[in-house]
């Protein structure tokens, strides 16, 4: 199983040059969520409002922050496309439809 937080470090370190204030703005979110989701003691759950939107503002793949498969970026993804969510249980299900 694929660790969001991790994920989501590896745009920061890697679209943002470490800079989670930065990545924040970007995704709409206050840098205090984002340190919540980011937390190894007790990280929060990222909303699908917030996953849709790294999706959708960032180009990144759904897939790839889900599931960690395939490459980070989604340059074929046109902006609104669905996030889906994939494990055992629900391989493609729609949890909502992004802007």
């Amino acid at each position: 199983m694929v660790d969001i937080a991790l994920q989501i470090q590896s745009i920061i370190d890697e679209r943002f040059n470490h800079n989670k204030a930065a990545f924040a703005r970007a995704v709409g979110i206050s840098p205090t969520t984002l340190a919540s989701y980011l937390s190894t003691k007790k990280a929060s759950k990222p909303t699908s409002d917030f996953l849709c939107d790294v999706v959708d503002k960032l180009g990144i793949s759904a897939a790839w922050l889900l599931t960690g498969q395939g490459e980070m970026a989604d340059e074929q993804q046109p902006h609104g496309d669905d996030v889906r969510t994939y494990g055992a249980n629900s391989p493609g299900k729609i949890v909502r439809q992004c802007h």
